[in-house]
């Protein structure tokens, strides 16, 4: 019973922080996503819509995580909520410390 609610609160505290990470890389994301039609004429290119929608889904990998972890902790599934929860947030602090440092 107490591994329950140990689960459940790092499950809390996860999706807290994608929820964080969801409003901080918003704005960040949306600017970024309209940087990409800055020479003429890249609005006909394929390549860089799909950059540009591939930047601005960031927020939902941070959202899709989170509810997904949800769902998977209400069917039982605890360990593999963790997981699904805690991933976006793994990806995001590895590709930060890949571009950043």
């Amino acid at each position: 019973m107490i591994r329950l609610y140990a689960l459940r609160a790092i499950l809390i505290v996860l999706s807290v922080a994608c929820a964080a990470c969801a409003l901080v890389s918003a704005p960040a994301t949306l600017m970024t996503a309209v940087m990409v039609f800055d020479a003429p004429g890249s609005e006909r290119l394929w390549w860089v819509w799909a950059t540009s929608l591939a930047i601005l889904s960031v927020p939902l990998w941070f959202a899709g995580g989170a509810v997904l972890g949800w769902v998977l902790h209400l069917r039982g599934w605890m360990l593999a909520s963790l997981a699904v929860t805690a991933a976006p947030l793994i990806v995001a602090a590895v590709l930060w410390s890949v571009l950043f440092d």
